[in-house]
C-alpha cells in the first residue's frame, strides 16, 4: 500500500490515509510519515466510519484481525 501511495500520489496527485483500530507500530508511522500518508486514529467503530466515510475507496487489511472481525460482525 505504501509503494502505491507513493506512485499514484507524484503521478497522479492522490492522496493516501491510514486508519486501524490499533495504534500504529513506531516503524510503520515512521514510514507513514515518510511517505506524507495521514495516519487517522480510529479507536472505535464510529470513528473508523466516520474515516471511512470520507474516502473514494476504501481496502481493509484483514490479517486475522479480532478487531476488524468485531467491526464487520
Amino acid at each position: 500500500m505504501i509503494a502505491l501511495a507513493r506512485y499514484t500520489r507524484r503521478d497522479g496527485g492522490y492522496t493516501h490515509s491510514v486508519t486501524s483500530f490499533l495504534p500504529p507500530e513506531p516503524e510503520a508511522l515512521s514510514i507513514l510519515k515518510e511517505e506524507n500518508i495521514e495516519v487517522i486514529p480510529a479507536d472505535n467503530d464510529s470513528a473508523f466510519l466516520k474515516a471511512c466515510s470520507k474516502a473514494d475507496i476504501v481496502q481493509v487489511e484483514w490479517w486475522n484481525s479480532p478487531e476488524v472481525y468485531n467491526f464487520f460482525r
